[in-house]
């Protein structure tokens, strides 16, 4: 009797055992499978990135920078050639040369696009901008000194030649469909204008206080030249009618002194 109990005991216990061992062998295989399934997350989250060449020099970064994102790309020597950030929340682009010099620059200030050149020593040269929709394009000097703009104007193209001296030398405009050509002394004063009216050409001449003293014209087909005093008063005129000339000269009060015929 003792021995059979001894018998189902010994049995039982060996069940149990080999139950036992296969829950352990399914758990390890389970432990395997999931130690060979790769992670993977669907977010990451880092204040910077940094990405490496084979040498593992940085080449790029991905980073927060003044509370706005930013990509810089760096070259074999670890100098920065360009970046693309926000700026006060406004894209940026800039183009690097060697010597760490900002040569180019594109981006949106007040949400109008601009692209900006500069020369080695990083000084900006020319600027190509939109101004409330309207295109232009600035050249400096090398001192920043404004020296030209060609622009539009409600639709209508300008292009401005300064000096030195910040002074307009000169302008070619188009005022309601009509060209006009202005030349500046070195003071910036008009001394000189060049324009069509209705079709018809102009040629004025301008003293220093600004007050026109000659005129050349075409009106009608028929030219004409006038001559004026400082008082605005016209002293001499020499023009024809339907193709017949007339010649008159007149005093300071501008009474005529002498005509022909």
């Amino acid at each position: 009797m003792r021995e059979r109990i001894r018998v189902t005991v010994i049995l039982i216990a060996a069940m149990a055992a080999g139950y036992v061992g296969g829950l352990l062998s399914q758990a390890s295989t389970k432990a395997v499978a999931l130690e060979s399934t790769p992670v993977t997350s669907d977010v990451v989250r880092a204040n910077k990135f940094e990405l490496v060449d084979s040498t593992g020099k940085e080449r790029a970064s991905f980073e927060m920078a003044n509370g706005d994102p930013g990509i810089t790309l760096l070259d074999s020597a670890g100098k920065p050639r360009g970046a693309f950030r926000l700026t006060f929340g406004e894209p940026r682009l800039t183009l690097l040369d060697s010597s760490g010099k900002a040569r180019g620059v594109f981006h949106l200030s007040i949400g109008e696009p601009s692209l900006m050149l500069n020369d080695s020593l990083g000084k900006m040269r020319g600027v190509l901008d939109l101004t409330d929709g309207e295109p232009g394009l600035t050249l400096l000097d090398s001192a920043g000194r404004l020296r030209g703009v060609f622009n539009l104007a409600k639709g209508e193209p300008n292009l401005v030649l300064a000096d030195a001296s910040d002074k307009i030398r000169g302008a070619f405009v188009l005022t309601n469909g009509q060209p006009a050509l202005a030349l500046s002394d070195s003071a910036g004063k008009i001394r000189g204008k060049l324009s069509i009216v209705d079709d018809d050409a102009c040629l004025s001449l301008v003293d220093s206080a600004g007050n026109i003293r000659g005129m050349f014209t075409l009106a009608n087909g028929d030219p004409s030249l006038w001559l004026i005093d400082s008082a605005h008063k016209t002293r001499g005129s020499f023009y024809t009618t339907q193709g017949e000339p007339t010649l008159r000269l007149t005093d300071s009060a501008g009474q005529p002194v002498w005509s022909a015929p």
